[in-house]
C-alpha cells in the first residue's frame, strides 16, 4: 500500500473512528489472499473477491483489532474528526472506491459520507499519478502471485500455461477492476492495452485518509496531534481481576 500512495505523494493508509464506547471501528490494508484462493475458478479470481473484499462497513464492531491498535499507535488524532458512535448504512468493501466515488465503500469515504467527516476535500490525481499508481499494482501483484507460487491444479486448469502467465492475468484482473470496476468474466486482458487504446484516465472524487486528514488541519489548524495507544490489560489476584496498577481488595 506504501508503494501504490507514494505515487500520489500521500502516506496515510488508513482511518478509524475510534470511542470510548461501542462505537464503530474498522480498517483494511491487504487483499485476503486466503479467501481469494478459496474463491479461485480455475484461472480466474471470483469477481465477487476483488468487488466486495472484507471487511467493508460493520456497526457496532471492532474489525482488524490488532491492526486498529499497532496503525494507531504513533499515529495522529483528529479530535472531533468523527462522529462518535456514529451507525452508518451497512456495506462492502469496494476496491474500485479508490477509482470512483462509491457512497461508503472504504472507510475514508465512509467517514466523509456518514460519520461527520464533511469537512474532507475529495482527492485528485492526474493521468500520470493514476498510471504509476496502476503499474505499481500490477507489479506487486504479480510478484506476489510468483512469490506465493501457483498450484499444479491451477496450471492444468489453465491448459498448462505458466506460473507467469496466470499470474499476469491474475494482477491484470485486479488493476481492471481497481481502474474500471472490471472484474466480471475473468476479464484478464493487459490492463495497459486498455488505457492505451481509452488515453487513460486521472481520478477525481473518492476522500482518501490522507485527504481527510489534510482538509482537517486546514479547516481546524493546529487541534490535531500525535498519539501513543498501548492495549490496555488486566491482572488477576485473590480469583479476582482488577484494573494493572491497581490493589485487590
Amino acid at each position: 500500500m506504501a508503494a501504490v500512495l507514494s505515487e500520489f505523494n500521500e502516506t496515510r493508509s488508513h482511518v478509524l473512528i475510534v470511542t470510548d464506547t461501542a462505537g464503530f471501528r474498522g480498517t483494511q490494508t491487504d487483499i485476503d489472499i486466503d479467501r481469494m484462493k478459496s474463491d479461485h475458478e480455475a484461472c480466474h479470481i471470483n469477481p465477487n473477491t476483488l468487488r466486495y473484499a472484507p471487511p467493508g462497513v460493520l456497526n457496532n464492531q471492532i474489525l482488524d483489532s490488532a491492526s486498529a491498535l499497532w496503525t494507531l499507535k504513533g499515529g495522529k488524532v483528529l479530535p472531533g474528526g468523527g462522529t462518535p458512535g456514529c451507525i452508518a448504512p451497512t456495506n462492502l468493501y469496494q476496491m474500485h472506491g479508490f477509482v470512483d466515488t462509491i457512497a461508503n465503500s472504504q472507510c475514508s469515504q465512509l467517514m466523509h459520507d456518514s460519520c461527520g467527516a464533511s469537512y474532507a476535500s475529495p482527492s485528485s490525481y492526474s493521468t500520470a499519478q493514476v498510471y504509476n499508481a496502476a503499474n505499481t499494482s500490477y507489479g506487486l501483484a504479480y510478484d506476489m502471485c510468483m512469490n506465493d507460487g501457483v498450484p499444479w491444479y491451477g496450471n492444468l486448469f489453465c491448459g498448462f500455461t505458466s506460473d507467469a502467465e496466470v499470474c499476469r492475468g491474475t494482477a491484470n484482473q485486479i488493476v481492471n477492476h481497481m481502474l474500471w470496476d472490471d472484474a466480471e468474466n475473468g476479464n484478464e486482458y493487459s490492463w495497459r492495452s486498455r488505457w492505451n487504446y481509452t488515453g487513460g484516465r486521472a481520478i477525481n472524487g473518492p476522500v482518501s485518509p490522507q485527504a481527510l486528514e489534510n482538509s482537517y488541519n486546514a479547516t481546524y489548524p493546529g487541534q490535531a496531534y500525535n498519539v501513543q495507544v498501548s492495549p490496555g490489560y488486566y491482572q488477576c489476584e485473590q480469583y479476582s481481576c482488577h484494573a494493572a496498577g491497581q490493589y485487590a481488595p
